[in-house]
């Protein structure tokens, strides 16, 4: 802790001085209602007003005297080297600007000043203080200065120093507001992981309210973006119902209606929407708390976006673009700018200016951390070339989006559906294309183990609803997993059955199959039925097996050169479906797949295009001419 020569010099009590420093640190830890308590027993004790401290604590218990100014405050506190107190006030009026909303400018002067008390070279802040400033230094990063980057290395210093103080309500809530830079950064997978460990905190232990909210709203809008509005609309309900939700501050009241209305949207929940969007408008419209009535119009455009109302949505855009600038914030900016390009993207006239505007945004939000946006951004320009059949162009794009991200993320939709995304995939990787790994929204595993991951979500033996399902989908990826024929399906799983009898169990196993992705949103269309045939999207759906043979035939072909042959052998490392040795089409297609690989090993080793051909023509005959 910070030396604090207040309560050595007054001449108070110690047990005064203790009360003084419970009510410091309760403050620092976000638990308002137990700071407040402290200020009550404070007033009990005594009616005079104190030293620093105890004005302080009376303030922001509402029971000072005349109200002094922050400013004034936080002057007095540097006077007096008491580093934790000037902490304290600087806290104090970052909160209370940004819940008011119109002035944010004003942040800018407190930011500089909670910079220099941050990085004093001696006589600094406690852990727990400097804790406390970088939740309020974050903020003003990401609202003010619309700057993720700077935000998440303020708020991961933050997470560091909460440790240091062994406070766990500062750490849950700067994980929270970690997790809200990390969305904005792309990097969605690493906040899951994290703000998900600290729900659980929250969840296990009675813990702070505030905290806990913060982490909720960082989770809700992980689960959003993760396309998993379901759970986030229980999460934000959940909340909203609990006792304490009246007793938080109205600014954190807007924000969760603003993403329950979202979430609520999706679901298709549209009676919550109204309520919560009424609730909203109450706090926002009448009081002009900017900030917040920038995210209302946010939220409602992005609603009509999703609605297919792009012109209700562009101007809700503008508004939310023009209240954040009345406010002197850039975050809602960027945000708005956003959803108008996206509006422009479904507009017929618009399309010279969503490529002047892209090309104006992508670069900035690149720079300040917003990966997000700009992968979103480049996604609409794919959306909008494929409307314009510029293929070529759209799929340049769609690799843009990609590269724009942090590796191994993956591309994920942000005021669209899932179904949007999947269907923007299958225009641009239609059928006979190789699907790639981080695009495909169906993966299934055959060498090594069997599994089937759909959307997101792995599928276990409790859903296949009968042994037949899931032999069916072997049967369809042996015999090449594109335009099967209905008939030879049937009479590889029914061979004993009559031709009628075994359509018709057919036609079972299928409807079951394809609501293997079906259970909640977004619905995957992943097994397609034309004209009697069955087939596997390959702009849709990965399968490793078929990955390998469609690598490994083009590392046969002249020309081919070694790393690709080794890629293909890289691919192959384990047996196909190595637990289902009763079935002899199984047998057939592992037989297949072993003579490709050991023609490739042939070509590697030197003996050359016929030798390797004749190893596959000796190993898997069938296997070349199949589907």
């Amino acid at each position: 802790m910070a030396h604090c020569p207040e309560i050595i010099t007054t001449g108070q009590s110690q047990g005064r001085a203790r009360m003084l420093a419970r009510a410091f640190g309760h403050w620092f830890d976000l638990d308002a209602a137990a700071a407040a308590a402290t200020g009550l027993d404070l007033n009990r004790a005594s009616d005079t007003a104190g030293g620093l401290r105890e004005r302080i604590v009376r303030t922001l218990a509402g029971r000072a005297p005349g109200g002094e100014p922050w400013a004034a405050l936080f002057a007095e506190a540097l006077s007096e080297a008491d580093p934790d107190a000037a902490a304290l006030v600087g806290a104090a009026a970052v909160d209370g600007i940004v819940a008011d909303g119109r002035a944010c400018a004003q942040l800018m002067e407190w930011e500089a000043r909670l910079a220099a008390l941050a990085t004093r070279p001696c006589g600094g802040p406690s852990a727990q203080a400097a804790a406390a400033l970088a939740l309020r230094r974050g903020l003003v990063a990401l609202v003010l200065c619309g700057d993720a980057q700077a935000a998440w290395t303020i708020w991961d210093d933050g997470v560091h120093q909460a440790e240091r103080a062994a406070s766990e309500p500062l750490q849950l809530a700067l994980t929270g507001a970690r997790g809200v830079a990390e969305c904005l950064a792309g990097a969605v997978t690493r906040a899951d992981v994290l703000v998900s460990d600290a729900w659980v905190l929250c969840e296990v232990k009675a813990r702070s309210r505030l905290p806990c909210l913060l982490v909720t709203v960082a989770l809700s809008l992980i689960h959003l973006m993760m396309d998993r509005s379901s759970d986030a609309l229980a999460l934000l309900q959940r909340t909203c119902a609990a006792a304490a939700f009246e007793g938080l501050p109205e600014s954190l009241q807007v924000l969760v209606w603003s993403l329950g209305m979202h979430a609520a949207a999706d679901v298709g929940d549209t009676d919550r929407v109204a309520d919560w969007s009424r609730a909203v408008a109450d706090r926002t419209v009448p009081v002009p708390r900017l900030l917040l009535h920038a995210c209302r119009h946010y939220v409602l455009g992005a609603m009509a976006l999703r609605q297919g109302d792009a012109l209700r949505a562009r101007i809700h855009a503008d508004a939310c673009i023009g209240v954040g600038e009345r406010a002197g914030a850039l975050l809602p900016g960027h945000i708005g700018r956003l959803l108008r390009l996206q509006a422009l993207a479904d507009l017929a006239d618009a399309g010279a200016s969503l490529r002047t505007e892209a090309a104006q945004w992508i670069p900035t939000w690149s720079a300040c951390g917003m990966a997000r946006l700009a992968a979103v951004a480049h996604l609409e320009l794919a959306a909008r070339d494929v409307r314009a059949g510029e293929l070529d162009r759209a799929r340049r794009a769609w690799f843009a989006a990609l590269a724009a991200l942090p590796p191994g993320e993956s591309l994920r939709p942000l005021n669209r559906s899932g179904v949007w995304l999947e269907a923007l995939r299958v225009r641009l990787f239609p059928m006979g294309d190789r699907c790639d790994a981080t695009t495909a929204a169906v993966r299934i595993r055959t060498l090594g183990e069997f599994s089937v991951e759909i959307g997101g979500r792995r599928i276990f033996d409790r859903d296949w609803k009968g042994c037949r399902t899931k032999t069916l989908l072997m049967a369809l990826i042996c015999e090449g997993g594109s335009k099967v024929s209905v008939d030879r399906l049937a009479d590889l799983l029914w061979p004993d059955s009559d031709g009628a009898q075994a359509r018709q169990n057919l036609k079972v196993a299928l409807w079951r199959l394809r609501r293997l992705g079906c259970e909640g949103p977004p619905e995957v269309n992943w097994v397609h039925v034309k004209q009697g045939r069955v087939s596997l999207p390959a702009g849709l759906v990965q399968v490793d097996a078929l990955e390998f043979r469609n690598v490994a035939r083009a590392a046969l072909m002249p020309g081919a050169d070694v790393g690709l042959m080794r890629e293909a052998l890289a691919a192959q490392a384990e047996s196909f479906l190595p637990m289902e040795d009763n079935l002899p089409w199984v047998a057939a297609f592992r037989k297949g797949l072993m003579g490709l690989k050991q023609a490739v090993q042939a070509r590697i080793a030197g003996c050359g295009e016929q030798g390797a051909v004749r190893v596959v023509g000796e190993a898997c005959t069938s296997e070349l001419n199949g589907a």
